[in-house]
């Protein structure tokens, strides 16, 4: 039996998530998966699709949101426009089932030390493919957002960056070729000799309460407090203010909203944006991860 025709006969669930897990049930169903959700409120998979949680079924392979399991054991759900959130601990307490593949984003230590020995996570917001693609949708979605909440066009337009990972440096990259003046805020001077091989403005971080004096739309993508009050108060307050990064962010909101400055959070933009090329891609890694792991879920039930 090939890896693909393997695959077909695993059992899978998919958990939570938005419309972008909507639509990889869409893509795996229609190549003949043995696919089922759960929570996931679209009126477009059958019923016969949807099972309710706790389940009594038994699935090898089980997708969870790219933002994780909390130490509760919940994730969140967000398809119809408000979360909700659904508690996933009788998928991965109990003993005695399948050894069961789970992808997800994080994993709560409390969770991970209570968690049955037949189960085997696989962080896919490490997963370098799925990083990288997701870092070109969130850049098409922070254009979009920024296009649409200001008065000015990005062409001319003096644009920050916060941060050079890879969502930053592929969104300030593709702000530069729209013809904006991009700087990009970094730590250290080794990010500031990256950023002059691209032909970008670095500043560093340290230095930020002068550098965005003239900043007319300034986008986070560090998961640490950067803009905070001391900084945002140097803002001018035509400013449009985008975070994008993940949890707890970087944009002090309370102190920007005392300041009447325009700030947004923009999570999940590639759910939002463009869900149909974000589960091409979902598609994509997880069937290369799960074929990887085929040796561990065929243990029972699948050989």
């Amino acid at each position: 039996m090939n890896a693909l025709t393997t695959m077909r006969n695993l059992p899978v669930l998919i958990c939570g998530g938005d419309k972008r897990e909507v639509e990889l049930f869409h893509i795996w169903d229609s190549q003949g998966f043995l696919v089922k959700t759960a929570g996931l409120e679209d009126s477009n998979i059958p019923q016969e699709k949807k099972v309710a949680l706790p389940t009594t079924e038994n699935f090898n392979v089980i997708i969870l949101p790219i933002w994780g399991i909390d130490s509760r054991g919940n994730i969140n759900t967000k398809v119809s426009g408000n979360s909700k959130v659904l508690n996933i601990l009788s998928l991965i307490l109990n003993t005695g089932r399948k050894p069961r593949l789970v992808l997800t984003g994080s994993v709560a230590d409390v969770v991970r030390k209570k968690t049955s020995p037949d189960i085997r996570y696989i962080l896919t917001s490490q997963d370098e493919e799925l990083v990288l693609l997701n870092s070109i949708l969130t850049a098409e979605g922070v254009i979009y957002h920024a296009l649409g909440d200001s008065d000015n066009s990005l062409y001319g337009s003096n644009v920050l960056v916060l941060g050079m990972g890879r969502c930053g440096t592929s969104l300030a990259l593709r702000l530069q070729g729209l013809g904006a003046e991009v700087k990009v805020a970094v730590r250290n001077q080794a990010r500031c000799a990256l950023a002059d091989s691209y032909k970008l403005n670095p500043v560093l971080i340290e230095h930020l309460s002068d550098e965005v004096k003239n900043t007319d739309i300034a986008i986070n993508t560090i998961p640490d407090l950067i803009l905070t009050g001391d900084v945002l108060k140097h803002f001018k307050k035509s400013a449009l203010i985008l975070d994008i990064a993940s949890h707890p962010g970087g944009v002090d909101f309370k102190a920007a909203e005392k300041m009447d400055l325009k700030a947004r959070i923009l999570p999940g933009l590639p759910g939002k944006i463009a869900p149909r090329a974000a589960a091409i891609n979902l598609a994509r890694v997880y069937s290369r991860i799960i074929k990887a792991n085929l040796g561990f879920v065929e243990e029972e039930g699948c050989k």
